[in-house]
């Protein structure tokens, strides 16, 4: 079988007033953020979680004993004021440019992932915090490439493009991963399923190479001692917990699981550490209208939000910041249905019915298919508690989504919309002193602004961005230089005429290949409107390509501006580059091989090289008469 294994590659007036307004709102004391003792900073992002919703999980967990008012949420304890959730054009705002806000400090248009209005890349935290050498990771219920995710580890102006972001998300030397897998087939093009499947072992196989720990179970989880971690626990997104904790053959883990073993890797990183967690189908179940579906995971979320909580607690170094992207259902405690007053809405037949309920719809509904009337009775009074009527049994049979209709109409929450919702949500703060809590009604960016506070002494991304994020054709090149894309968007080659050298710049990756030889850039390239954005380390490659060599010396030998080391292998690494804005980009040392294969699982390519599988563009491999080595 030939060895040309092929990996993924992408083709593969509201907003500014707010931002304005609300500033002076923000209550941060910094005085003593010189000190820097703040080193970790945790943020937990509850998708689509509405106020009202927080609430209806805290009477589930509150009735479990029988007793009201003796339980609580560990996210009541931290609870420190609101976040407003504008986007730059609206107030109900899609999850893209609601966390883009969270995690660059900026808003921006709708779908737009870490990108800003004028289609730029935005440097995000996250990216701050591994080029400040601290470490870095991400836990999430829904597939990796999703918004929220990508929001902190990716830049694309489509939140849609999980071929682009699932791309630069295994480029971008996060040191942890966990959560569900790449998503769906029809996401990248893909009709078969076999296919697809191919190419899931394909990004499997691209992971490993990266030096990462791939586990996909729970127990291989937790055995992992890997300083670099990837959890793999689906195809795409997790079960809801509920559904989870059913199945007794799951072996998918908890988000408070994840949670606590990402903070456990990250923290043998001495300079800190940055994890952003998701609650991801909050969102889901609430645009479903599946009341059972949101408390399941807002339950779970805040088991997560308490594991790191008691961490940052026990550390006395670590900032904790809990909030959501948007509200989501507009989900009441009380409905307008005939016959619905406030002396008949009781306990017991309003939040107290949901006490109940094990699983969530999507269970009940695998459950009950091709049963009897009788069967399903039965399942309704085992996992929910409720005698189904004639007329419910019917509604279900008709349509077994319908169990959400018949649960909320019994417990008497009603929804407004199966779509986001412009309220002001839930904001939690933990900070080693009261000081530096953030606290009142914050625009979403000032979240941002906080945590670069705590964990740079400093706001730093608007000059990082500036750094890392520039139009390559916009950078300065000899007219001997000449610049070419390739036809499918996969590379950017450049070719200084006089020299005859060439640097070919792989797109969506931190990629590159100098005269034959592949090495790794400090952070990735994105490719956003048939635009290249690279750093500073790609105008000191563009000045090697043109230096003109007198010595005899071979190509492959660079200047001291930060090229490939004369006389090095390939796995050695391109010095780092210091800039005029004084910022010392930290190379990892490449693992490149010379078979062609990179540490990060990207193979080089002879000419055009490239294949299309199943839609999504792939690398090929270098044939070994075109590079001299063996297949």
């Amino acid at each position: 079988m030939s060895k040309k294994l092929t990996i993924l590659l992408s083709t593969i007036i509201v907003g500014s007033m707010l931002t304005m307004s609300l500033s002076n709102n923000v209550k941060l004391d910094t005085a003593n953020a010189a000190e820097g003792e703040d080193k970790n900073v945790i943020m937990l992002m509850a998708d689509g979680m509405s106020q009202e919703a927080i609430t209806l999980a805290r009477y589930y967990k509150d009735a479990q004993d029988g007793k009201y008012g003796n339980d609580t949420l560990a996210m009541d304890e931290i609870a420190s004021g609101a976040t407003h959730t504008a986007w730059a054009n609206g107030p109900v705002t899609d999850s893209a440019p609601g966390g883009t806000a969270y995690a660059t400090g900026n808003k921006t248009n709708d779908k737009y992932v870490a990108t800003s209005t004028e289609d730029k890349p935005l440097a995000t935290i996250l990216e701050g915090a591994k080029l400040e050498g601290k470490g870095t990771g991400i836990v999430m219920t829904c597939e990796v490439p999703h918004a929220t995710p990508a929001d902190f580890t990716a830049h694309t102006n489509t939140r849609s493009d999980y071929k682009s972001i699932l791309s630069q998300q295994i480029s971008n030397d996060l040191d942890v991963v966990l959560g569900g897998g790449i998503g769906w087939k029809h996401q990248y093009g893909i009709e078969n399923d076999e296919e697809f499947s191919n190419l899931i072992d394909e990004v499997k196989g691209t992971i490993k190479e990266e030096g990462y720990d791939l586990v996909e179970t729970n127990k291989d989880m937790e055995k992992s001692n890997s300083n670099k971690l990837w959890g793999m626990f689906s195809d795409a997104d997790l079960d809801y917990d509920f559904d989870r904790q059913a199945d007794k053959t799951s072996t998918q883990p908890s988000v408070s699981e994840m949670t606590s073993k990402a903070i456990d890797v990250l923290n043998k990183n001495e300079k800190g550490f940055f994890l952003m967690v998701e609650g991801s189908k909050i969102d889901w179940a609430a645009h479903a209208n599946n009341p059972v579906g949101m408390i399941s995971d807002i339950l779970a979320f805040d088991e997560a939000v308490k594991e790191a909580v008691e961490f940052a607690k026990k550390d006395g170094n670590t900032v904790v910041v809990v909030t959501t992207d948007h509200g989501n259902s507009g989900i009441t405690i009380g409905t307008d249905a005939e016959g619905f007053s406030y002396s008949q809405a009781l306990f017991e037949d309003t939040v107290e019915l949901f006490s109940k309920a094990k699983i969530t719809e999507e269970t009940f509904k695998s459950l009950i298919s091709g049963k009897t009337d009788a069967d399903i009775v039965s399942l309704a009074k085992e996992y929910y508690g409720i005698d189904l009527t004639s007329e419910e049994l019917q509604n279900i049979k008709e349509n077994n989504n319908n169990i959400n209709k018949v649960l909320s109409l019994r417990g008497k929450i009603g929804f407004t919309t199966g779509g986001h919702t412009g309220e002001d949500v839930y904001l939690g703060v933990y900070a080693p002193t009261t000081s530096k809590k953030l606290t009142g009604v914050v625009d979403n960016t000032e979240v941002n602004k906080y945590m670069q506070n705590m964990i740079f002494n400093e706001e730093k991304l608007e000059s990082l961005t500036k750094e890392l994020f520039n139009n390559i054709e916009d950078l300065d090149k000899s007219a001997d230089t000449k610049l070419e894309k390739s036809e499918d968007d996969s590379a950017v080659v450049l070719v200084n005429e006089k020299t005859g050298k060439t640097l070919k710049l792989y797109t969506n990756t931190n990629k590159y290949e100098l005269d034959g030889k592949v090495s790794e850039l400090t952070t990735v390239m994105p490719l956003i409107k048939e635009k290249l954005y690279v750093s500073q380390e790609v105008a000191q490659l563009i000045s090697t390509i043109e230096k003109v060599d007198n010595s005899g010396a071979t190509n492959e030998e660079s200047t001291n501006g930060g090229t490939i080391n004369s006389g090095t292998s390939n796995e050695e690494s391109i010095n780092s580059v210091s800039t005029n804005n004084e910022i010392t980009l930290n190379k990892k040392p490449s693992t490149i091989t010379k078979t062609g294969a990179l540490g990060a699982g990207l193979l080089t390519v002879g000419g055009a090289g490239l294949a299309t599988v199943g839609g999504a563009l792939l690398l090929r491999k270098k044939k070994d008469e075109e590079k001299g080595m063996e297949e």
